[in-house]
């Protein structure tokens, strides 16, 4: 999926797209055409505004979120998009505490695999304040 996104990014006037991957050589092919990689979470929460995440389960969520608000000068304003299918008991506690630093959490689970998105032709639920 994120090689699809990076190449969409590429044929825009949008930055390329940075990274992060609990096993970083799973990007190799990302960091070949261009995009960069951050190899840890914080480093990808300090330098973004909007944030893509899709993680196995709730857990891996959890620890993610917690880390950005531990390790980061602030969140006022960025964006965390989570794209995994977690438990909506999940997203509302994680929302709850990125509001607290004046950031937003959207639920958007993706639907089509690398097929539809290599077409860009996935289909996301998105769920979370409109503002966003």
């Amino acid at each position: 999926m994120a090689e699809n996104l990076h190449q969409y990014l590429m044929n825009t006037s949008e930055p390329p797209l940075i990274y992060n991957n609990r096993t970083m050589s799973a990007g190799e092919t990302l960091k070949s055409r261009g995009a960069i990689p951050a190899t840890e979470f914080i480093d990808l929460v300090k330098r973004c505004d909007i944030l893509f995440t899709m993680v196995p389960n709730d857990e891996v969520l959890q620890r993610l979120i917690k880390l950005a608000i531990a390790g980061s000068q602030g969140l006022s304003s960025k964006i965390f998009v989570d794209c995994s299918t977690v438990y909506p008991d999940t997203t509302e506690k994680l929302s709850s505490y990125l509001a607290k630093q004046e950031a937003v959490l959207l639920s958007a689970p993706v639907f089509g695999g690398p097929a539809v998105a290599s077409t860009g032709n996935l289909v996301f639920a998105i769920s979370g304040p409109q503002s966003a």
